[in-house]
């Protein structure tokens, strides 16, 4: 209790209560549950929930499972999962929650934070955290049902601690130097199975989707896009037209003077402390400190310059619309920049740069604009900086319809945007000239150059694809370093590398405040992000299914017989296998590997265990050689360290991947027999 009453005497008190910040909202049936009405006033204390929990980044963690698309969801979700708590005997306590307070220092921190800068009170952010609490405990009684049996902890440390060396040949349609022009019938065909999709990027999250039994980048819907022009106040350019004068240095002493404690010389080790301090003198510090003031001098000019700025090309908007937006202006009362940075050099004697783009930007090509594609701004309201491509897509005429950020910044054609500021400190006012809301081209002309070049690459792709089939049948007699090599193919033979790696980032927080770590699926080195991951797990199904008594090359390390789980003997080959030379020949055919979706090419003849593996979205293809597998020896499989550690981390991950299914929205609307309303 002491502990909270300071936490509440460094807030101010004056809060915004449950009953005050739902009153004034209609109340209305949403749908029902289980035979009854449900309200949008029954679903309030569940929307505060979770805003509280959106914003304390600590709470944020341990509800990862909250349904990201629109706040009723997730406040549904949570309503639905608090009842379900309750039901189960899990009650919220607020002196959990204090008790929560006064074990984590960082939660206790962001409540301060959020309750310095919010109209939230305390009892709100209590209430929250019980309620989350009493969920979590619901959720960890549940998980127990998912706990992994001793044959699947000891499939899993083998699948974690076993490793694999591969010999891999990358072939990509880019590298086709000249393809003959495409049929008109390939090129309609793509236009017509293309016409409706967004364009692929290779820094998407998701799949392109899947048409004609293929996921290729191709997509020839405009996306929306914008024309834009800025003003750029140049840090840098500044500061190399300022001479340092007497004043700055005598700034910069008084600074010396008033804070000398920042320039304290701490005492040797070994050598104990002297009753008078020694300080940095000053000639050592006076080019910083001199800089310091030029730097300071820099950022108030251009704040009042900016200001200046935005009075007036603010001038002409002074009528704003009950919705929130100002009334739009025909381009031509626009105050133009040219004639404000003509200005602003009259009265500062410091012209902006100009810029403006001819061409139509999505929010890729924003990204790509020199520095103020990289800029961000920062507004009190916003749980995070923001960027240019974020804010110029939240537009006004994009979506007349934009609740929250879109009404909060008045972003509109014609009118300033927050400004901007990048990494080096330079300083942005921009406003978008012109948008183009997402739409079909509706004739083939329109979009003819790029159907075209996408035709072209296609072709080349068909041509690797009958490369890489030639490429593996041959590898399989001789092998893929061999093949590569008769084929003049660069070639690569990665360290050898396990199906499973401990996870860079935390997949959970204890109750503790203590990040939670765990394996996670490998990609194969030198091949990053998705396609590694799918070629490691190519991999290690081409090692499973290749035969237990050989290996994929005559490299096998025969010396050292180990066992695999079932006890067999998988590093010597038996006798059967040996020449007169006491040699190892090369394998037997292997089983080939199912695919039904036929995205993989598989082996079916003779010799080494090859695969080709396509890549549809970036137009290429792997032809992939297992050249070593190294299972895990059976004394480490029996270490009890090992195993008690494998079993954490899989019952974590195994808990995890049940309660997210669990804890979804579509799984928890389902349980309570909710029914939207119409």
């Amino acid at each position: 209790m002491v502990l909270l009453g300071v936490l509440l005497m460094v807030t101010f008190l004056v809060g915004l209560s449950l009953n005050r910040m739902g009153g004034g909202n209609a109340n209305f049936v949403v749908g029902d549950l289980n035979g009854h009405p449900l309200t949008s006033s029954d679903l309030q204390p569940a929307r505060f929930d979770v805003t509280v929990i959106r914003r304390l980044p600590f709470l944020q963690a341990q509800a990862s499972w909250l349904d990201p698309r629109g706040r009723f969801r997730a406040s549904l979700q949570f309503y639905l999962l608090l009842r379900e708590a309750r039901q189960n005997g899990f009650f919220p306590d607020t002196d959990v929650a204090r008790q929560w307070l006064a074990d984590f220092k960082p939660l206790r921190q962001e409540v301060g934070e959020f309750l310095s800068h919010s109209e939230y009170a305390p009892e709100n952010v209590l209430q929250a955290i019980a309620d989350l609490e009493a969920v979590d405990r619901l959720a960890g009684f549940v998980s127990r049902a998912a706990a992994p049996s001793r044959p699947q902890l000891l499939h899993y440390l083998s699948r974690a601690a076993s490793s694999i060396r591969i010999a891999y040949v990358k072939l990509s349609a880019a590298d086709i130097a000249v393809m003959p022009a495409p049929s008109l019938a390939l090129v309609k065909h793509l236009f017509q199975t293309y016409r409706t999709v967004l364009r692929w990027s290779p820094g998407s999250r998701s799949r392109p989707p899947l048409l004609d039994g293929h996921r290729y980048p191709f997509g020839y819907r405009y996306p929306d896009r914008v024309r834009i022009e800025f003003m750029k106040f140049d840090r840098a350019a500044e500061l190399s037209r300022m001479k340092v004068t007497v004043a700055d240095v005598e700034a910069a002493y008084r600074y010396y003077q008033g804070h000398r404690a920042k320039f304290k010389i701490a005492p040797s080790q070994g050598k104990t402390a002297v009753s008078a301090p020694h300080y940095k003198p000053f000639r050592q510090v006076r080019r910083q400190l001199i800089q310091r003031q030029l730097d300071g001098q820099v950022a108030d000019r251009f704040r009042r310059m900016i200001r200046a700025a935005l009075r007036m090309t603010g001038q002409p908007w002074k009528h704003v619309q009950i919705s929130g937006y100002y009334r739009p202006l025909p381009a031509k009362d626009w105050m133009s920049y040219r004639r404000v940075a003509a200005r602003l050099q009259h009265r500062f004697g410091y012209r902006p740069a100009i810029g403006r783009s001819t061409q139509w930007l999505s929010a890729a090509g924003l990204t790509s604009l020199r520095g103020i594609g990289e800029a961000v701004a920062q507004q009190s309201g916003w749980s995070e900086p923001l960027s240019l491509p974020v804010l110029a897509m939240k537009v006004h005429e994009l979506d007349p319809h934009a609740q929250g950020i879109g009404l909060l910044l008045h972003l509109q054609v014609g009118r300033d945007g927050p400004v901007l500021q990048d990494m080096k400190g330079n300083e942005y006012i921009y406003r978008l000239t012109a948008v183009s809301a997402a739409h079909n081209p509706t004739t083939l002309n329109a979009v003819r150059a790029v159907v075209e070049r996408d035709a072209r690459r296609l072709e080349a792709y068909r041509h690797v694809l009958q490369r890489g089939r030639r490429l593996r049948l041959e590898a399989q007699k001789i092998g893929l370093i061999a093949a590569a090599r008769i084929q003049h193919l660069s070639l690569r033979t990665p360290p050898p590398f396990q199906a499973l790696t401990l996870s860079p980032r935390p997949l959970a927080w204890a109750y503790t405040g203590q990040p939670v770590y765990g394996w996670v699926a490998n990609h194969v080195p030198g091949v990053p992000g998705a396609v590694g991951r799918q070629l490691a797990r190519v991999a290690f199904r081409l090692a499973r299914r290749a035969d237990r008594r050989t290996t994929g090359s005559a490299s096998w390390d025969v010396r050292g017989a180990q066992k695999d789980l079932f006890g067999e003997n998988i590093h010597s080959p038996p006798d059967s296998h040996r020449n007169k030379r006491g040699r190892v020949d090369p394998p037997a055919a292997h089983p080939p590997i199912e695919n039904s979706k036929s995205t993989i090419e598989n082996t079916a003849s003779a010799g080494y265990s090859t695969i080709g593996v396509p890549i549809d979205s970036r137009l290429e293809m792997f032809v992939l050689q297992l050249l070593q597998t190294k299972p895990i020896p059976i004394n480490q499989l029996r270490d009890a360290e090992l195993r008690k550690f494998g079993a954490q981390q899989l019952t974590l991950q195994t808990r995890l991947k049940y309660l997210y299914g669990w804890l979804g929205y579509q799984a928890v609307t389902a349980r309570a027999r909710f029914r939207a309303a119409h």
